[in-house]
């Protein structure tokens, strides 16, 4: 019986020592794991960039760009830089951002400049950040003017817009409708916090970064850094993980910007870049439809072709060498006319022509 007991006994005492062998044993294994979780990211944030012109394989590269960060992320920056481009691309471009933010925070924020089609590619973000040298703004449209041109006598046709492709009136329209949508959404998505009328927003001024955090056109003067944390806090994140997604990441090779505003270029920062204003047309040809843009005038290099810019005034034409003048509506032709006059009959030329460059 004594025996018995004594066995019952060690058998005790050892099942207790391997059990606290196995305990801390078992412990010191967990524990990397349990620092790991306690100090490791807790989610991520994904970095897009929109750099130089915007046209149709800028908008297709943002898709998916904007795809993969869909999938990976929790939430999303945009950092713009870009003045703009193509009016479809950059509706393209907005429709974009406008469904990702259904899915994911938003937050955008402003390396050098951020116009024309650029701002409405970044105007559905939660939150815009700018730096005080950055520039945004621009808000129109710019298209050249139709040729006026009827059948004669070597050119037949069944009506006369078949020989011009695009008649004055539906020119207009198109530019109308395409600056209402502009205005509207600007309006719509920064709602209360926009201190501007939406005939100023549609007058297309470029803001400096600080006036346009004080008129509600940004948020807040800020970086990329202070545009993660923002995002990062609209996901619930406390250590977020950064992704940065270039046009190289999603398979579009290398990454390669073209800036046509020097501001942009000098602020750019793809693997490749180069600087080259955006051109309307070579050479004027018949029944061609019109280039229509949502760009800095100072980004257009016209050629031989008028550009007018519709906003809350009227018509504007903006001759070769970006320069402008305000014209009534009605005053088509002289807008027409002055596609052909030079720097002398524009003492703003120099002023207008384009945004600013800012050294560090």
């Amino acid at each position: 019986m004594f025996e018995r007991t004594r066995s019952a006994l060690s058998w005790a005492v050892d099942s207790y020592v391997l059990f606290v062998v196995l305990g801390v044993l078992l412990g010191a294994a967990l524990a990397p794991a349990a620092v790991d979780t306690a100090t490791g990211p807790d989610g991520t944030v994904a970095v897009v960039p929109i750099q130089g012109t915007i046209d149709g394989e800028q908008a297709t590269e943002y898709r998916a760009m904007l795809a993969e960060a869909r999938a990976e992320a929790d939430a999303v920056v945009i950092v713009a830089n870009s003045g703009g481009g193509s009016a479809a691309a950059s509706e393209s471009m907005y429709m974009q951002t406008l469904r990702l933010r259904e899915s994911v925070p938003v937050v955008a924020t402003v390396d050098g400049v951020a116009a024309s089609g650029a701002y409405f590619a970044i105007a559905p973000a939660d939150e815009v950040y700018v730096k005080p040298s950055s520039f945004v703004g621009s808000v129109g449209v710019l298209g050249t003017v139709p040729p006026d041109v009827e059948p004669n006598a070597v050119l037949g046709a069944t009506g006369p817009d078949k020989v011009e492709g695009f008649g004055e009136r539906e020119f207009f329209t198109t530019l109308e409708t395409s600056r209402n949508a502009f205005v509207g959404s600007v309006a719509e998505h920064r709602g209360d916090r926009l201190e501007l009328t939406e005939n100023e927003v549609a007058a297309a001024t470029i803001f400096g970064g600080s006036t346009a955090v004080d008129n509600g056109m940004a948020d807040a003067i800020g970086d990329r850094r202070t545009a993660v944390a923002a995002a990062a806090d609209r996901a619930g994140l406390d250590r977020p993980a950064v992704e940065v997604i270039t046009p190289t990441d999603v398979g579009e090779g290398e990454w390669t910007a073209t800036y046509a505003l020097r501001a942009t270029y000098h602020a750019g920062n793809a693997d490749e870049k180069r600087f080259e204003p955006i051109r309307t047309a070579d050479a004027t040809r018949r029944g061609s439809f019109p280039t229509v843009l949502m760009a800095h005038p100072g980004a257009v290099e016209a050629r031989d072709e008028t550009l007018v810019r519709l906003d809350s005034r009227g018509s504007a034409a903006v001759p070769p060498g970006g320069a402008e003048r305000r014209t009534d509506r009605t005053d088509l032709g002289a807008a027409v006319d002055a596609g052909n006059a030079t720097n002398e009959d524009f003492p703003d030329a120099e002023r207008l022509g384009g945004v600013p460059e800012v050294s560090p």
